[in-house]
């Protein structure tokens, strides 16, 4: 009885959430679009990791559901461009974001967004390149052909309130400079920990970056400042048959945080 419960409130939930979902999918770039925040795709996390993973199967599924409500993956570096007027954005865009460089990214992401011709972001922290279980500088090349994006997370993961100028510029430009010199081009940055100062985003200024994001959830438009966009997180579903669900549900709340700012 009590499984049959479960499975009755699923469907209409599900139900619910696509209706709620379809009115707000689709919407002009001027409501605003959302970044989505992940980290591993992977079958396989240790436990220190576990929270900031996602299963490949459940990654696939999540990102099948957004092309089926209309969306575009674009990269960040698009974004921009036609912030500026140089190109035009799809009708639904949305940003895929990922954080740390791991692996995985190479082995399990690219072939699942490969096979739907699909881009995204990854931030890289530099001083792990090639390390174990991180990207090897070859892997992050060949994802920059297949058209990813990859920008920079620092040097070493530190958080960057409070550091003297001399680690502001290592973490933030020497960090830049030392991914570019390989031959990847580097526009973007993401903030370890979401934690930044007005003296941070001076360096970024000063460093050619043209966009940082930030761990704070929400939407975004051509009026969102380029140094602040908003993220939704996406964790390790706490339940993973109800995933989907979970999935639905943050896409909705970064849609209302952003209306009640």
């Amino acid at each position: 009885m009590k499984q049959k419960f479960l499975t009755i409130a699923t469907i209409f939930l599900t139900m619910t959430l696509g209706s709620i979902f379809c009115r707000i999918g689709s919407r002009p770039i001027s409501d605003g679009f959302p970044i989505l925040e992940y980290h591993m795709i992977t079958d396989s996390p240790d436990e220190t990791s576990f929270e900031y993973s996602i299963p490949p199967e459940i990654f696939a599924k999540q990102l099948d559901f957004l092309l089926d409500q209309g969306y575009l993956t674009i990269t960040l570096r698009d974004f921009e461009r036609a912030r500026r007027g140089e190109i035009d954005l799809p009708e639904n865009p949305i940003v895929l974001t990922f954080d740390d460089g791991y692996s995985d990214n190479f082995y399990e992401l690219l072939p699942i967004l490969e096979s739907r011709k699909q881009v995204a972001v990854i931030y890289i922290v530099a001083n792990l390149i090639g390390t174990p279980g991180y990207l090897t500088w070859g892997e992050i090349q060949e994802l920059q052909r297949h058209g990813i994006e990859i920008g920079c997370h620092t040097a070493n993961h530190m958080p960057l309130e409070n550091l003297s100028e001399e680690d502001l510029r290592r973490e933030i430009l020497d960090s830049k400079r030392f991914i570019e010199i390989h031959g990847i081009a580097v526009e973007s940055f993401s903030y370890p920990n979401g934690i930044y100062d007005s003296e941070v985003q001076k360096f970024l200024s000063n460093g050619n970056y043209t966009s940082a994001v930030t761990g704070k959830s929400g939407l975004n438009n051509f009026e969102t400042d380029r140094f602040e966009l908003h993220r939704t997180n996406i964790p390790h579903p706490k339940i993973e048959s109800l995933a989907m669900l979970e999935f639905e549900l943050r896409l909705i709340k970064s849609k209302f945080q952003t209306e009640q700012e």
